[in-house]
């Protein structure tokens, strides 16, 4: 999972605080956090900046894996797409959405996926390879809905990292490599899903959208491109990308 931290952001991924600091409710940042966020840039200078208002997960540093498509190709594409290549690496890029949730609120979005990184089902540690949009909740929880090497559609297991295990939900969205090179759109009802994967104390608000790519396990190869992202409950409505 990659990111790229910046000193203008908190140890959470939040923009940063002006004093205290307390990020989105999160604890308290460490006094050292500044100078180390300062110095992880300083040492991702020459990495590929990620799209405007998008960044990358505090945790895991700045990524190549991501870049912005101005003209993407094949019917039924969108106007524009963020481009996922993974390559024996990991990456995780966000972007900020606050979106209140409802028992209306959907994530719609187009996807293309061209090869898979995973070489059997993802939901063990070996093969945990994988590529997915995710959203965060103000829980702190995730829901990551990834297109699965050979898992059913539906399913739904805890990350299998121990230290995500606690924080990550996997939904399979998407399953096998009949629709591979195809641009498909996808439309999940969040609240609904949170209950049925997650449990019945759902969240009042979604955060953030995740974008993720992780090909480190079987020292694989995955691309696929995202766009039209879009949070929407009725009326409201928050075009992500």
């Amino acid at each position: 999972m990659p990111a790229a931290a910046s000193a203008s952001r908190c140890c959470n991924g939040a923009p940063a605080c002006t004093s205290g600091p307390n990020c989105s409710g999160s604890p308290r940042c460490p006094r050292w956090w500044p100078l180390a966020a300062a110095e992880v840039q300083r040492l991702g200078g020459g990495t590929t900046p990620p799209p405007d208002d998008w960044h990358y997960l505090w945790e895991l540093g700045p990524a190549e894996i991501f870049t912005e498509v101005e003209h993407p190709t094949g019917p039924g594409h969108p106007p524009r797409a963020i481009r996922l290549h993974t390559r024996d690496d990991v990456g995780i890029l966000q972007k900020d959405t606050p979106f209140d949730l409802t028992p209306d609120t959907v994530l719609r979005w187009r996807w293309k996926a061209e090869r898979l990184p995973a070489r059997a089902p993802e939901n063990q540690v070996p093969t945990h390879d994988y590529m997915s949009i995710a959203v965060e909740f103000d829980d702190g929880r995730d829901l990551t809905f990834l297109w699965s090497h050979s898992l059913p559609v539906g399913e739904i297991f805890a990350c299998p990292l121990p230290a995500w295990k606690d924080r990550e939900t996997h939904v399979v969205t998407r399953s096998g490599t009949a629709d591979l090179g195809r641009w498909v759109e996808e439309s999940v009802n969040l609240h609904a899903l949170y209950r049925r994967a997650i449990g019945d104390r759902v969240p009042a608000r979604v955060t953030r959208v995740w974008l993720i790519g992780v090909s480190l396990f079987g020292h694989g190869e995955g691309l696929s491109e995202f766009g039209q992202i879009v949070l929407q409950d009725g009326a409201r409505r928050l075009e992500v990308y």
